[in-house]
This record gives structure tokens, C-alpha cells and sequence, in this order.
């Protein structure tokens, strides 16, 4: 996961993690029936309308207050993931 977009190896825990959350996505056999672990553990089916692939390009509003009226007002980063307490993204800047 890390290789395809030449991201950096301290990215590591974060893709681990992406890609555990798509495993329990995904039905499995070791369950009686044709369910996924996710839907196992909290009885409801998981959301993967905002799966995406790890590392692929985003925009993201920049809301530094430095954007004029003609300027971009969106920055290019890399998707490592999806938050815990919210639908929000976690992204990589590779300038900071």
C-alpha cells in the first residue's frame, strides 16, 4: 500500500490499520453466516460508500486564510484513512 504511491515507511501504522478496517469489511467463513465481522461485532452493516484506496490523490479545502479570490482554494494530499469518531478523512502532507 505504501509502495504504489511512493509514500514514506512512518505511514505504516496507518495503512495497517486501513487495511485491517477493510478486512472486517468483508464477509468471511469462519462465521456461521454470510455476514462480515464488523456486522458480527455491532449488528448493523458497515458503511463503504467512503471507502477509498489508501494513498490515492485528494483535495482538501485549505482554510488558512492566506486564499484570494482567484487562487485554488484546495490542496492536493494523500488519503491514509478514515477517523474513529467521525466520517472525516485522515490525509498525509507531504510538505509538514
Amino acid at each position: 500500500m505504501l509502495a504504489q504511491y511512493d509514500l514514506p515507511l512512518f505511514l505504516w501504522p496507518e495503512a495497517i490499520a486501513y487495511a485491517v478496517y477493510l478486512k472486517n469489511c468483508l464477509p468471511t467463513w469462519g462465521l456461521d453466516h454470510d455476514i462480515t465481522p464488523d456486522e458480527a461485532f455491532w449488528n448493523r452493516k458497515p458503511d463503504v460508500s467512503t471507502l477509498h484506496e489508501f494513498g490515492s490523490p485528494c483535495w482538501i479545502l485549505c482554510q488558512d486564510g492566506k486564499n484570494q479570490k482567484l487562487t485554488s482554494k484546495s490542496c492536493p494530499f494523500y488519503f491514509t484513512g478514515l477517523s474513529d469518531e467521525s466520517r472525516a478523512w485522515q490525509y498525509y502532507n507531504p510538505e509538514s
